[in-house]
């Protein structure tokens, strides 16, 4: 497997490609595929090898492409906890960014947490989603079984989090799951998993 970041708006996606797939880590922010469709060219890779794409959490630089990815054929992977907080999202949309509203279709792939690890398996990668609240309730996380983690906004150890017990919670089951490297959205990247 092949992990390949892309970085625009301060915000960085990830391409993990493997022999059977290639898996997209978050969609871009609203009213920006051109600049993503230039970095995919800039980095020579072309659209119609990312085969499927997840998102971390429903918020704006997350999750602003989600529609134009699946208008352009890329599948999209939503874990059933994440369902509620799709329509959710249009209320931090602003009106101007020409923004698409996401429509579940027959070729959106919906899982649970505990099927994650059979499906991925067929994309070629081995590993699991897991829900890792903290940042949002509907924040997921990619766990690879050699120890990647793909997180979104969940703050990396150190950052100021408060009391937040959701997110030392969500440290908890990436450590129980043998994490070591953290792949977050924002700063440095990739960052040791030290709690």
């Amino acid at each position: 497997m092949k992990i390949v970041p892309l970085t625009y708006l301060s915000t960085h996606y990830y391409l993990l490609i493997t022999d059977k797939a290639t898996l997209l880590a978050d969609a871009g922010w609203p009213g920006t595929i051109g600049k993503f469709l230039h970095l995919l060219r800039n980095i020579d890779i072309s659209l119609e090898s990312i085969t499927h794409f997840f998102v971390t959490h429903y918020h704006p630089d997350h999750a602003g492409l989600t529609q134009e990815l699946q208008d352009l054929g890329i599948k999209l992977i939503v874990l059933d906890l994440q369902l509620p907080a799709i329509p959710l999202l249009k209320q931090w949309i602003k009106p101007e960014t020409n923004w698409k509203e996401i429509h579940l279709s027959k070729d959106t792939i919906i899982l649970t947490a505990g099927d994650s690890r059979s499906f991925l398996n067929r994309l070629g990668l081995d590993g699991r989603f897991v829900h890792t609240p903290g940042h949002s309730d509907d924040s997921i996380s990619l766990v690879l079984d050699t120890g990647e983690a793909f997180i979104g906004d969940l703050p990396i150890p150190g950052y100021p989090t408060g009391d937040n017990e959701e997110i030392r919670s969500s440290y908890a089951i990436l450590l129980s799951l043998g994490v070591s490297t953290l792949f977050p959205s924002h700063g440095p990247t990739p960052v040791p998993f030290n709690p």
